[in-house]
């Protein structure tokens, strides 16, 4: 034997309702006492009188069956439910109704509250309930709604300090009655060691509704440095006699002043490596290579010595082989 409370009551209803008054209770209602959300110890039991209610109510056939033993239910009397109307599993910890094939497991013990509410509210379901529901949603839940995506642009510079980098956005959030708000949500994210444009960033629960939020990386174009496949690359230039006879030169790396030696005889694109000094790696990784990619620069007017110089160097030095 089960004891049942007043299905209209439970929803705030009269008993002429409408199918649509029938929904938009229990989604008010079911919004605000939902264990998510609602701490309150009364809150769990409140939320089942809710959900038992609209699975009776909403559904024609058990609506009827409902009303013509309302006067009994109301009463909180004692009875043997209809045939078709059976309770499954003990202690009314889970309903089957009509044998729809739909159970819900209300139990104290893991309870299924966000799974359950993520059928109605996470986004499109059978139930006919689309949209998020609340950032407060529990992270399991969270996990099954869809992201919210956005691109963060950051520059070279800040991917080799693993700089923070503040976040603005536009996210969608719902209040206790369910209504839709836009809000600015401002976050703070530190760009993790091993990613390069193009990479993604999951926050978890940071999104709309409660969702994750994936942030896909864009790197800025910087006048000195590039990044390709081998490493952090810096192109400086170089004089030839630099480049023929060799040099020690100064570069200002990301603030850090560093010396390069130049053997002699170097190329115009060859590469010196850095060893370690390129962009964070992921996790414990050490950091990655640098690479100096020297440029020949040849002086576009001469002084009358320089020319004289060129002039001689001209004279005594062998074709190249072209």
């Amino acid at each position: 034997m089960v004891k049942y409370q007043d299905y209209y009551e439970t929803l705030g209803l009269s008993r002429g309702a409408s199918s649509e008054e029938i929904q938009k209770a229990f989604r008010k209602l079911a919004r605000k006492y939902h264990p998510d959300v609602n701490k309150d110890k009364s809150a769990e039991d409140k939320f089942k009188q809710i959900n038992e209610a609209q699975e009776v109510l909403s559904d024609p056939k058990k609506r009827k069956l409902y009303d013509e033993f309302g006067a009994d239910w109301k009463s909180g009397q004692d009875f043997r439910p209809p045939p078709d109307y059976s309770a499954a599993g003990s202690g009314g910890a889970g309903f089957d109704f009509g044998g729809s094939g739909r159970s819900f497991d209300f139990g104290s013990e893991g309870g299924g509250f966000s799974d359950f509410f993520q059928a109605f509210f996470g986004g499109k379901s059978s139930a006919g309930f689309g949209g998020d529901f609340s950032s407060k949603t529990s992270a399991r839940q969270a996990r099954n709604l869809s992201p919210t995506e956005a691109e963060l642009t950051v520059s070279i510079e800040e991917l080799f300090h693993a700089a923070q980098k503040k976040v603005s956005l536009r996210v969608t959030e719902y209040d206790q009655a369910g209504r839709p708000q836009q809000r600015i949500k401002e976050l703070t994210v530190k760009i993790p060691g091993g990613v390069s444009s193009g990479s993604v960033i999951r926050l978890a629960n940071q999104g709309s509704g409660g969702g994750d939020l994936l942030l896909r990386l864009k790197v800025l174009p910087d006048v000195r440095f590039r990044l390709e496949d081998s490493g952090l690359i810096l192109s400086t230039k170089i004089a030839p006699w630099e480049a023929a006879l060799g040099a020690s030169i100064k570069l200002s790396f990301f603030g850090e002043e560093l010396k390069l030696n130049v053997p002699p005889g170097t190329q115009s694109g060859q590469r010196l490596r850095l060893r370690e000094k390129g962009l964070p790696g992921q996790g414990s990784a050490k950091r990655g290579d640098a690479f100096v990619e020297l440029l020949i620069v040849i002086p576009k007017s001469l002084s009358g010595e320089e020319k004289r110089v060129y002039e001689e160097l001209r004279s005594i030095s062998s074709e190249p082989q072209r």
